[in-house]
């Protein structure tokens, strides 16, 4: 039943990421089509982060509340119905973006209710291969669902696309439909961390989930882990068209290339993770990973000829992906099952707000110098890691996967 529960799971999250990726890259199309304006077409990432940052905590907190299997079967059947309209009104630009506004609003209520169930259906010993089967999945769809997306415009115009993800959706929803566990159940030990009885309204779900989410030791750390990885996410991945452009003069099939090796790296990241996760310490693993490793890669990639950029790239997604999976593993063997959503709903809060602030440093240095802008976002990313080193004592307390037990908290 757990095995079968795990690839409902993941079998949802491959349609329902295939016509995501497609989705995106049809809009982009679609909006530079009507506009030929770069700022509106911007404007789609600024908009997805803007319903991230209205609704991410909130999201969380509404899944520590209600079913987290219900929360994801509606928000698939909601995103359908959302997507399949845009035809509607695909002439009219700004409802395009209100549109995107509500289909990603409710992907915040889904993505926390999702770490819920895995944490419901994997046990302790399983929850390293499912969120490596998980983040490959991400990589694999992101080459296959970009690629589709130019191929199914071409070939069938812009309606299509839209119909084929909201088609994606209602098959998700099928899979989630079978997956089965105890409502009140977990994979894992868990602690009474709040008062269950308790009624409290939504917002102070939220500000209670903050204060306890935070007593837990190893969570200030993990957080400040993601949200420095995403700052310098943030300098990297929005410039990498600059970059493909200015710096090798490429065309749009080099940058869907320079894509395609970020993702086949995160592939194989995936591939070998649950063979050494419980290996290496995960305080060294995330700092090394994140932040000597990929500041290495990036001022390596300003200074080797073509083609080695394409294998730099490569380097680049094993590292990115290593630190959000041993990341992701450990909040979910240490944070209460009570508190799961909102600690992940805070981590999409925190990593949002980073990672825009990355793309508008990124951006305002990139028009200057693309290379001189990777090579500063390098030294950033090393200079990180010299601090992690010299505080190691301090930040590593706390970050282990034998830790299953959160210390005891008062009840609201």
């Amino acid at each position: 039943m757990g095995k079968r529960n795990i690839r409902n799971l993941l079998l949802s999250q491959f349609f329902s990421d295939v016509g995501d990726w497609i989705t995106a890259g049809t809009i982009m199309l679609l909006i530079y089509k009507a506009t030929e304006s770069p700022v509106l077409v911007s404007m789609i990432m600024i908009t997805e982060n803007i319903a991230i940052i209205l609704f991410a905590t909130i999201g969380g907190a509404f899944a520590d509340r209600h079913s987290p299997k219900k929360i994801m079967v509606v928000c698939d059947l909601v995103r359908a119905s959302v997507v399949a309209s845009i035809p509607l009104f695909s002439s009219n630009i700004w409802l395009i973006y209100v549109a995107l506004l509500v289909q990603v609003s409710f992907s915040c209520f889904f993505a926390p209710a999702k770490q819920k169930v895995i944490t419901k259906v994997a046990n302790r010993d399983e929850l390293a291969v499912v969120n490596s089967w998980s983040f490959g999945i991400s990589g694999f769809v992101r080459i296959i669902g970009t690629m589709s997306a130019g191929l199914i415009v071409g070939a069938l115009g812009y309606h299509i696309p839209f119909f084929i993800d909201a088609t994606t959706f209602l098959i998700s929803a099928l899979f989630l439909l079978r997956v089965v566990y105890h409502a009140n159940g977990s994979a894992l030990p868990q602690n009474s961390f709040v008062d269950r009885t308790a009624k409290t309204s939504l917002l102070q779900d939220v500000l209670i989930g903050i204060k306890e989410v935070r007593r837990i030791p190893a969570v200030p750390k993990l957080l400040a882990v993601f949200t420095l990885g995403s700052f310098l996410m943030g300098l990297f991945v929005p410039q990498l068209v600059v970059y493909n452009a200015r710096s090798l003069q490429g065309d749009e099939f080099s940058y869907g290339l320079l894509n395609a090796m970020i993702a086949l790296g995160t592939i194989i990241a995936t591939a070998i993770f649950p063979k050494f996760v419980h290996r290496f310490d995960p305080y060294q693993t995330m700092t090394y990973t994140a932040f000597a490793g990929l500041g290495s890669m990036l001022i390596l990639l300003t200074l080797v000829p073509p083609p080695f950029q394409l294998a730099v790239l490569f380097f680049f997604g094993v590292l990115q992906s290593t630190p959000n999976l041993v990341a992701t593993t450990l909040a979910q063997m240490i944070v209460p099952e009570e508190l799961l959503g909102r600690y992940f709903g805070l981590l999409n809060l925190f990593t949002t707000s980073c990672y825009i602030t990355g793309m508008v440093v990124g951006g305002l240095v990139a028009s200057y110098d693309i290379d001189w802008m990777y090579r500063g976002a390098g030294l950033f990313a090393l200079t990180v890691f010299v601090l992690t080193v010299l505080f190691r004592n301090q930040m590593q307390r706390g970050i282990s996967y034998e830790q299953t037990q959160a210390p005891s908290a008062k009840s609201p």
